[in-house]
């Protein structure tokens, strides 16, 4: 479910709305990644996220998030400066995504430029491309309601004039908008101006029916249409009103939902804290010295890396007793290109086993690149 994004908004605000759209989206990854810590970096105050997913475009690996007005990129490696580059919303077209066995893919145009963002998990690729058009069709049509709504009141304006005897000129599309406003056939409705009377009148409506709608400014049944405005100024507030106590109920059960959350947020994160602690320096000391030791070959890109996980997960999903309930964590327990294209991924899962207890599986991956696919050359669980 999308969130207006605020920079003064509460950690825990903007947590429980990542986590959200990455249970919706199915990229489970997502709310971990350091990236999100910088969101401020290239969303502005007010913008709406709607979904967010990891992927490779340009030989880098970035969290994208796609708002109401834009696609936005960042990466953050673990020493170097943050990247971050967007897309407005409007410069993009012919949104479409293409899936392999594992790991899907999104085309689309930026202007007359193609783009393409790969390695993804195909259902979290195609969902994401679901959201992106239903994001640029809702932009286009609130522009179109936008255009219809100016177009009406320039109508109204013209129906104005011609009933004060303003204006004597009568376009069609206002004795269309007569013939609808007092509910009789457009056919029958014949203006016509009073001599030596400043107002005009239409001889298919009478006197009584006029004046269900606004008082008659002279004998002959011109219509002004201040009383109709009125009445329909009245019902809008009645109505405004009706809508004003139901969101009113719906804050207050918003309210209690979020202060039940948040406290058992607080007891979950108080006996946490400090095993999160010693997970990310252990991290941080790992990633260092798979730099120093020059990580495999070396030329192994973050792009296939981040591939060859992703491809594990799907394989490993396979294989469990409730796949809908895997947890991976950000990360793999240890990577390693192994040559020929090939990866090791070793890592671990959380997941409900027969008996719908969690439990946790560890397993061994080795996986080979070919093309933009991944096969399974060995794959240990236990």
């Amino acid at each position: 479910m999308a969130f207006v994004f605020k920079k003064d908004m509460a950690q825990h605000s903007l947590d429980r709305g990542i986590y959200t759209i990455a249970k919706e989206i199915g990229d489970s990854q997502i709310k971990n990644k350091k990236e999100q810590k910088f969101l401020s970096h290239v969303v502005e105050d007010g913008e709406k996220i709607i979904a967010q997913i990891m992927g490779s475009m340009d030989n880098t690996t970035w969290l994208i998030t796609l708002t109401d007005r834009q696609l936005a990129f960042l990466n953050k490696g673990l020493i170097s400066e943050i990247k971050s580059t967007s897309i407005n919303l409007e410069n993009i077209n012919n949104v479409s995504t293409k899936g392999g066995m594992i790991l899907g893919e999104i085309h689309f145009k930026d202007g007359n430029e193609d783009k393409k963002i790969i390695n993804m998990a195909k259902e979290a690729a195609a969902k994401f491309t679901e959201k992106i058009n239903e994001t640029i069709g809702s932009n286009q049509s609130n522009e179109e309601v936008i255009e219809n709504e100016k177009y009406e009141h320039a109508i109204d304006e013209k129906v104005d004039l011609v009933f004060t005897g303003k204006f004597t000129d009568i376009p069609n599309e206002v004795i269309t908008k007569v013939a609808a406003l007092f509910n009789i056939d457009e056919s029958k409705v014949k203006p016509k101006l009073i001599p030596n009377k400043k107002a005009t009148i239409f001889e298919a409506i009478s006197l009584d029916k006029a004046s269900k709608y606004g008082k008659a400014i002279t004998r002959a049944g011109a219509v002004c249409k201040i009383a109709r405005k009125k009445q329909v100024e009245a019902q809008g507030d009645t109505t405004k009103k009706k809508q004003d106590s139901a969101d009113d109920k719906k804050d207050i059960s918003k309210s209690k939902l979020e202060q039940s959350q948040e406290e058992k947020n607080k007891k979950a994160s108080g006996g946490c804290l400090g095993c999160l602690t010693i997970i990310f320096i252990l991290f941080i000391l790992f990633s260092i010295f798979s730099m120093c030791s020059g990580g495999g070959n070396g030329k192994s890109s973050s792009s296939d890396k981040h591939g060859a996980y992703v491809a594990c997960q799907s394989f490993v999903k396979q294989r469990l007793k409730s796949p809908s309930s895997a947890d991976f964590p950000w990360g793999a327990d240890s990577s390693a290109d192994v040559g020929a294209g090939k990866w090791l991924i070793n890592g671990h899962v959380d997941a409900k086993n027969s008996f719908g207890v969690d439990v946790r599986t560890k397993y061994s991956c080795t996986v080979q690149r070919s093309g933009s696919s991944w096969n399974l050359i060995n794959l240990q669980m236990n």
